[in-house]
């Protein structure tokens, strides 16, 4: 059966490094990977120049999915980039009733987090 390989490539917002990380992962020019997560929809573009300047297609040779659902952004991309929604609104919204209420209380609020399905996927 398949193996399951996983490469941790970045865990920062270091989008101008992607090309570089990237092309760690790549032999002869093509992805050593079958998806690509993105941590944020910037990194995602950046992997999305790389990956089609190389003539690769997207998702036929590699899907990617982003994270942030950066406002007017996403929807942009060619093909249109799939990715997660991160609520900011209830996010900072949960923060100013934690803020106003003098809230002493550890631990998170969980918020959802749809996916937001387009082509990339």
């Amino acid at each position: 059966g398949d193996e399951l390989l996983q490469y941790n490539l970045s865990e920062h917002d270091a989008y101008w490094e992607t090309a570089a990380i990237l092309a760690r992962h790549m032999v002869d020019g093509r992805p050593q990977f079958d998806i690509l997560i993105c941590g944020n929809d910037r990194i995602a573009f950046c992997a999305y120049q790389l990956l089609l300047g190389q003539g690769l297609k997207i998702p036929g040779d590699v899907a990617v999915l982003g994270y942030d659902n950066m406002i007017g952004i996403a929807e942009l991309f060619i093909p249109a980039l799939t990715t997660v929604q991160l609520p900011y609104y209830e996010i900072g919204r949960n923060a100013a009733r934690h803020l106003i209420d003098s809230l002493d209380v550890s631990g998170s609020q969980p918020v959802d987090c749809p996916l937001v399905v387009r082509e990339s996927l």
